[in-house]
């Protein structure tokens, strides 16, 4: 069968009012034939040479003000935690712990990213229960000051979009992830990857008057993306019916310039095939999981903008509308304004309204 084509042709880009939801949804619809990734693409790493693990201990630093343990060669080796897995992006170097658990189901790592001085700093990262995507941990809250009671989203507690971790480092970590056995959950092992970030005082605060937090001096700057969702006063927090958003412009996906494609597993979706597509513009990067049932969400829209040593971007596109799980936390389900909510497997209720 034809695959069905979005722009009217080759010389001239189509920028249709059509809905994104609506594209992609024709797109992975499981009455045609769904374009596979011929093989899983895989962003080069390997593992990590006696020389590079030599050369960041003698460069390791961190800046969290948690101080639980020092990150040392020593307690990083002790606990499982040293640098095992090495990559480079953008000009940037990167090594990875093995992946261990931080609770009974997220998934996380110690990153140690080479900054413009070319020393390591140590990093948390973890793996997002409800997106599936890796993110930086810039702090979190903790009820007895020896567990992660909460993870902070960033700005206003609420722009966890600017945390996650480019396509590319994305793909490389879920690899690792495959590759290896995840540790056990550690108590220790926890206490390390807290100590590489800065314990909150309050829930309901962002750590921003935080001197030590440079996530909240280097993360400042949001892009924002034309868009129109056929509703002129919908509340800001409000999410609305994913038929009637539409991307708009040189900024919308084109469905014909696809930049990375692999398979892989999460704790909540399963098997999913990852596509990344660029927008016509090519500064943007929109990433999408699609299920083993060809149900896809958009996960990320992901800015060209520089690689910080936090390992994310300095600038972010806030989805909040466009990247709607394909689960939702159950505490969030009043921020949704259209009639029908249901899981994948259809356990929710009808929202009342």
């Amino acid at each position: 069968m034809a695959k069905e084509k979005f722009r009217s042709s080759e010389s001239t880009p189509e920028y249709s009012e059509q809905s994104i939801v609506q594209k992609i949804s024709r797109w992975f619809t499981p009455a045609r034939e769904v374009q596979k990734a011929p093989t899983s693409e895989r962003y080069p790493f390997h593992e990590i040479t006696q020389k590079e693990k030599e050369n960041i201990y003698d460069h390791l630093y961190s800046e969290g003000s948690y101080r639980a343990y020092e990150i040392t060669p020593n307690s990083l080796e002790f606990h499982g935690v040293s640098p095992e897995y090495f990559t480079e992006l953008e000009g940037r170097k990167f090594a990875f712990s093995n992946p261990f658990y931080i609770d009974r189901s997220r998934c996380a790592t110690i990153g140690f990213v080479e900054d413009d001085q070319h020393n390591y700093v140590a990093r948390p990262f973890y793996r997002s229960d409800s997106q599936g995507l890796w993110r930086l941990m810039p702090d979190f809250y903790s009820v007895r000051g020896n567990d992660i009671k909460h993870i902070g989203k960033g700005w206003l507690g609420q722009m966890e979009d600017s945390l996650n971790l480019p396509i590319e480092l994305q793909n490389v970590l879920q690899n690792i992830d495959a590759k290896t056995e995840t540790l056990n959950f550690d108590q220790e092992r926890l206490q390390i990857f807290m100590s590489t970030s800065h314990q909150r005082r309050d829930k309901n605060v962002d750590d921003r008057n935080n001197p030590a937090n440079s996530y909240y001096a280097e993360i400042k700057s949001m892009e924002d993306i034309p868009y129109s969702d056929g509703k002129q006063h919908s509340h800001l927090y409000e999410y609305i019916s994913p038929e009637t958003l539409s991307i708009n412009g040189a900024s919308a996906p084109n469905f014909e310039k696809k930049y990375m494609s692999y398979e892989t597993k999460t704790p909540l979706y399963g098997d999913v095939t990852v596509d990344c597509f660029k927008s016509y513009d090519d500064q943007k990067k929109y990433i999408f999981y699609r299920d083993q049932n060809n149900r896809a969400c958009l996960t990320n829209i992901e800015t060209n903008a520089p690689l910080t040593s936090l390992g994310v971007r300095s600038k972010w596109v806030e989805g909040d509308r466009f990247t709607m799980p394909l689960y939702e936390y159950e505490t969030n389900l009043k921020y949704y304004a259209f009639d029908r909510i249901f899981d994948i497997e259809h356990d929710f209720p009808r929202h009342p309204s």
